[in-house]
């Protein structure tokens, strides 16, 4: 009964994972929430229509074909959100995804089996290979790229990033553990562990790519010392408004961990920005000008 259960709680499980994701993308309208939601999405449809990727004849490929694009989609989807933190470089970023499609096309043509039990041809073996690889690389590649980059940053920018490369980490244990794993397994025991594992890593995913308020605070508690005294140094020694508002943006972006922020004036003008271009700060002044 329990091992009918687990299944259908993971599904719903990633379900509400991207509802949440979409609801939050449809309220911001960023691209990097765009990518995560694409993601997400991609890899729910993957999970819903997996019980049915055993089906044989032109309707059971045809869900195999499915299934390899959204797999393959939602890695590219997850470097791109990638991206948006540390950027690729427009080279690498058409490298990948025309790597992506060929794959994608390699596997669809030599009609790769779902079935794990299954004989695979040589062609099918190089096929797989190159599908796990490929999303490997689009998920493991971000994990360090992001853990590293956290090093030497503000407080709550690198708890920030270190939070991502962890959703990253724990994205990978949930398809090892819920689906490839469970795949492998025979044994009514190791299958009720492994989906218990996969079930409880998924809300630990929302945590890591949307932080709640009460571990941002905890994030910045080793900040707040020395905002307080960056307070009283800003309020002492401040010979003017553009150094007062320069050293005052400083302590800001440090609490939120923002990598860019500007400080608008009455009159709408820019007092002092960090972290961004001059035309990126007048686009964002631009913007909450003309905001209600």
């Amino acid at each position: 009964m329990v091992l009918a259960v687990l299944p259908l709680a993971i599904e719903v499980a990633f379900v509400l994972l991207t509802v949440a994701m979409l609801a939050d993308w449809l309220g911001h309208r960023e691209r990097r929430r765009g990518y995560l939601a694409l993601a997400f999405g991609s890899l729910t449809l993957l999970v819903l229509i997996a019980p049915s990727l055993s089906e044989s004849g032109a309707y059971g490929r045809l869900l195999t074909g499915v299934g390899i694009v959204l797999f393959l989609l939602s890695g590219w989807a997850l470097l791109m959100f990638r991206d948006s933190f540390i950027p690729l470089g427009a080279n690498a970023r058409r490298f990948l995804a025309l790597a992506i499609v060929a794959v994608a096309a390699f596997a669809i043509f030599v009609q790769v089996p779902t079935d794990t039990q299954a004989p695979h041809g040589a062609l099918q073996t190089v096929a797989l290979a190159a599908i796990l690889i490929t999303w490997a690389i689009c998920v493991v590649e971000p994990i360090v790229t992001l853990w590293l980059a956290s090093c030497g940053r503000p407080a709550v920018e690198g708890a920030r990033i270190r939070s991502l490369s962890l959703g990253y980490a724990g994205l990978v244990a949930v398809i090892m553990f819920g689906t490839l794993g469970g795949s492998l397994v025979t044994n009514d025991l190791a299958q009720l562990v492994l989906d218990l594992v996969a079930l409880a890593i998924v809300p630990m995913l929302f945590i890591s790519f949307y932080p709640p308020a009460w571990l941002r605070r905890l994030w910045s508690q080793p900040e707040e010392e020395e905002l307080r005294q960056g307070l009283h140094s800003l309020l002492t020694f401040s010979p003017d408004r553009v150094t007062q508002a320069g050293r005052a943006l400083e302590w800001a972006a440090r609490l939120v961990g923002g990598k860019g922020a500007l400080i608008i004036d009455s009159d709408s003008s820019i007092l002092t920005y960090s972290g961004l271009s001059a035309q990126e700060a007048k686009e964002v002044a631009a913007r909450a000008a003309a905001s209600p």
